[in-house]
């Protein structure tokens, strides 16, 4: 997911913002109250819509009665836009939702917009009825903590990014391949050993072989030399016999 724009109009600190993201990485920077927050709450509600428990009046912009957030963002080669707005009557709540995919635009019920964007990003349908922290804290963290993030070794960073975007499990499935390949690169040596030892007795077996053949040559010519000379024996004891 690729945040290109997002327009905020009386969202919190802001009467009326456009910022657009260049590709890469982006920092948001400024003094407290700046609105930092506010752009990150933005997106979430651009998202997701107000969450459980969470009342319209912590975004609408104090004194107005009409707020609108409008994010464009790319995934999948897709482009997408949402649009949300808030209306305050005897409470604040969302009004007007939209979303284009690739130009074609559709107008939703709040809860129809929330589950598509769910099925878009590829989240677990049923944090369409819980509070969806997985965004919000893939976003930023607290200053403080991020400070301790980012001071830790890289060993202690890395398990906490783990939880925090719920990847444990990951890290076991990580651990497992690594020792199932180890035994695999275990039983290969093994394996090495045994066809080596078959390379050095097929070359045993193929010097045997050709011993044999040299054998069976001597084998012809003896035999040959002894029934010359078995031949020449019997010429001689008929010599004798006549004598």
């Amino acid at each position: 997911m690729i945040i290109k724009k997002i327009e905020l109009e009386n969202i919190r600190s802001f009467e009326k913002e456009d910022l657009e993201f260049t590709k890469g990485k982006t920092l948001l920077c400024g003094n407290i109250g700046s609105g930092k927050t506010s752009i990150l709450l933005g997106i979430e509600f651009a998202l997701f819509g107000l969450q459980p428990g969470q009342r319209g009046s912590s975004l609408l912009r104090n004194g107005q009665d009409y707020g609108k957030v409008k994010i464009e963002f790319e995934i999948e080669g897709k482009e997408i836009i949402i649009e949300r707005t808030l209306k305050r009557a005897k409470t604040i709540t969302q009004d007007y939702c939209s979303i284009s995919i690739d130009g074609e635009k559709k107008e939703l019920s709040v809860t129809e917009l929330k589950n598509k964007v769910l099925e878009i990003l590829s989240y677990p349908l049923d944090l369409a009825k819980k509070q969806n922290v997985l965004y919000r804290f893939t976003v930023y963290t607290p200053q403080e903590e991020m400070k301790e993030i980012i001071l830790e070794n890289s060993e202690t960073r890395t398990n906490t990014l783990r939880q925090l975007f719920g990847m444990d499990k990951y890290k076991t499935i990580l651990e497992n391949v690594s020792i199932i390949i180890n035994k695999l690169k275990e039983e290969r040596k093994v394996r090495e050993g045994i066809t080596l030892g078959l390379e050095q007795d097929k070359i045993l077996v193929k010097n045997k072989e050709e011993e044999l053949v040299e054998k069976r040559k001597k084998m012809f010519f003896l035999k040959k030399d002894f029934e010359d000379k078995s031949s020449n024996k019997k010429k001689i004891e008929s010599e004798i016999e006549e004598v």
